[in-house]
């Protein structure tokens, strides 16, 4: 409850950043100052080729989600991964002439550094193995490996094994303790022992929220029911 408590403070505090008319009076039909929100982490993203990008939202509030790609620089921001940054940009469109071969037509530089806070999502980032189905501690049959799940934040995805197929699905981790899974893939081995792995099945496609306590990663249902208990792998 304090993990989730945290992130809604962090979303009331970034939706009350005031808004300045400064924004206003910088606007001409060549350039805007615009609210931006950088993401904690650069991702892979393709261009004029495989490159990295920061991910950005625009606007006064900071969304659940809601994430870009943002393919140019910011002249005058130094990132620093592991922080949810909130700046003024000035958004300028380049004449023509000041335009380089295979550049951008647009200029971006910071106008005003608000805030640096770090992303409590990251300590998510992990992987972990499996104790309980549903409060039920788990027992591994000798012709299954230990069920686990690894969380990566920064790419949005989820792998693991369910002690005899592994499997992998989008996750979209949100501010707020939300968690959506995609559809979930799997190879298709068969096992003698299949319930464990059904199970664990079942409950990852209700997966709803997530929540960390003492170090442990506890998944719930849309009503709050903890369906899956792990520990982090030593």
């Amino acid at each position: 409850m304090r993990f989730l408590f945290f992130f809604s403070t962090l979303l009331f505090c970034f939706a009350c950043s005031p808004t300045t008319t400064t924004d206003k009076m910088m606007e001409n039909d060549d350039s805007k100052v615009v609210r931006y929100w950088v993401n904690s982490a650069k991702v892979d993203c393709d261009g004029v080729g495989p490159q990295t990008c920061y991910q950005i939202q625009r606007g006064d509030t900071l969304r659940r989600d809601g994430w870009e790609n943002f393919y140019g620089e910011i002249e005058g921001f130094e990132f620093e991964p592991g922080n949810i940054f909130h700046l003024r940009v000035e958004e300028k469109k380049l004449d023509s002439a000041e335009v380089p071969a295979d550049g951008s037509s647009m200029m971006y530089t910071m106008v005003e550094f608000i805030s640096r806070t770090p992303d409590i999502r990251l300590k998510l980032h992990n992987i972990y193995a499996l104790e309980a189905i549903e409060g039920e501690r788990i027992n591994v049959p000798s012709d299954l490996e230990q069920p686990n799940l690894e969380v990566n934040v920064t790419e949005g995805r989820i792998m693991g094994t369910d002690g005899c197929n592994s499997f992998q699905a989008s996750a979209n981790v949100s501010l707020g303790g939300e968690l959506i899974l995609g559809p979930i893939s799997s190879t298709e081995k068969m096992c003698k022992s299949s319930k464990l792995p059904q199970d664990y099945m079942n409950a990852m496609a209700e997966v709803n929220h997530y929540g960390l306590r003492n170090g442990k990663l506890f998944l719930s249902n849309a009503e709050g029911t903890v369906l899956l208990r792990f520990r982090p792998v030593d």
